[in-house]
This record gives C-alpha cells, structure tokens and sequence, in this order.
C-alpha cells in the first residue's frame, strides 16, 4: 500500500500546476517508498522509484539554486545600470 501510495504522490505531483507543489508531492512520495522500505527492504521498485524520484528533487533544488544566482547577478547587473546584462541573465534562466 505504502509503495502504491508513493507512486500516487508521484503522479500527483507530474500534474502539479507549478514548482512548489511538484516539490511537495514528490517529498510525500519519498516518505512513502520508505515507508514500503520499512516494511520490506529488498522490494526492488519501491527502491528504484525512490532513487529516482530523489534524483529529481535533487534536480529541483540545483534549479532553484541556479536560478536564486541569476537573480542575484541580473540585479548586480542592474544595480551598474547595466541593464543589457541584466536582460541577458534573466534570458539565459528563462
């Protein structure tokens, strides 16, 4: 049940509308396959569903991370009224 909730809060979080909820859903899918993993260490797809779905949460928080440095660098460039840089920064992100 615990490894089918998982794969529930995945899907969930596929459809989400943005960032925020995708990152919670998939957090929740994580709780769950350790959950079935308490249960029942050698159960092989809820142990690679919970690498994969980490793997992905790593990915979000890398994003979220790059993205936190343009802002940073596109608000220097702006600071230096060097808004053409700025622009650039903020281009390259999107």
């Amino acid at each position: 049940a615990y490894y089918n909730l998982g794969n529930v809060h995945f899907r969930l979080g596929q459809q989400a509308e943005d960032l925020d909820k995708l990152e919670d859903s998939w957090k929740q899918a994580v709780q769950q396959y350790q959950n079935a993993l308490a249960l029942d260490k050698t159960h092989p797809d809820a142990t690679f569903n919970l690498a994969f779905v980490e793997a992905r949460l790593q990915q979000i928080a890398l994003m979220r991370e790059l993205a936190r440095r343009a802002k940073e660098a596109a608000d220097d460039a702006t600071r230096q009224r060097n808004y053409r840089q700025a622009r650039l920064i903020m281009e390259q992100v999107l």
